[in-house]
């Protein structure tokens, strides 16, 4: 059985979920929506290194004004959580709204988008997910659930994915598809749940 928070869709600052169980707790620090924004965001790289002109462009034009304008709400909502970790994750989340409000400028409205500009915002973001990956390792030995390690492990991985691609464009499209990858192994890691438990791995 997947635990969930009582409402999936909206983000708890963690001091209103002290005391849960760790696997709802887990789930409602990583909510339905910051998981969608998360995945789109990381897609919509992989999607525009393969499909630039078009209607491919198109769509990943607006991949990026939808991911723009979830992570600028969930940013705002992770700024005003007292955790450390959810401010960085909040700093993070506009540094990846306003990279995606620029895509989506450029890409839809045929815009020239500076890398000077691009590459800035992009590396913030995979640094915030380090970040937040590194305070998941830190918490899992004492906090709990089991998989909490592996989704701050899943969650370097992205953020130094990411990070490279702003500094390395040659190589952004292979990095892009391991930034991919890490988000996919993070999502199976935050879903799997021990069904007699609530919580741990299947065993």
């Amino acid at each position: 059985m997947q635990v969930r928070s009582s409402n999936p869709l909206t983000f708890k600052p963690r001091k209103e979920i002290a005391g849960q169980e760790p696997g709802q707790a887990l789930q409602a620090e990583n909510p339905i929506l910051a998981q969608a924004v998360d995945g789109l965001y990381t897609a919509r790289h992989v999607w525009l290194d393969n499909l630039k002109d078009g209607v491919g462009s198109t769509a990943g034009g607006a991949m990026a004004g939808l991911t723009a304008v979830g992570a600028l709400g969930l940013g705002v909502a992770r700024l005003r959580s007292d955790a450390l970790s959810d401010k960085i994750d909040g700093v993070g989340l506009l540094a990846a709204s306003a990279h995606s409000a620029l895509e989506a400028w450029s890409v839809l409205g045929g815009r020239e988008s500076s890398d000077l500009v691009m590459g800035p915002l992009k590396a913030v973001h995979g640094l915030a997910t380090v970040g937040v990956g590194v305070s998941e390792l830190v918490r899992a030995p004492r906090e709990g659930p089991p998989q909490r390690f592996l989704v701050g492990a899943f969650a370097i991985t992205q953020g130094l994915a990411l990070t490279g691609a702003a500094c390395l464009p040659n190589l952004a499209p292979a990095l892009h598809l391991v930034a991919g990858g890490a988000y996919a192994a993070k999502e199976v890691a935050l879903h799997w749940r021990k069904q007699d438990q609530g919580g741990g791995f299947p065993g």
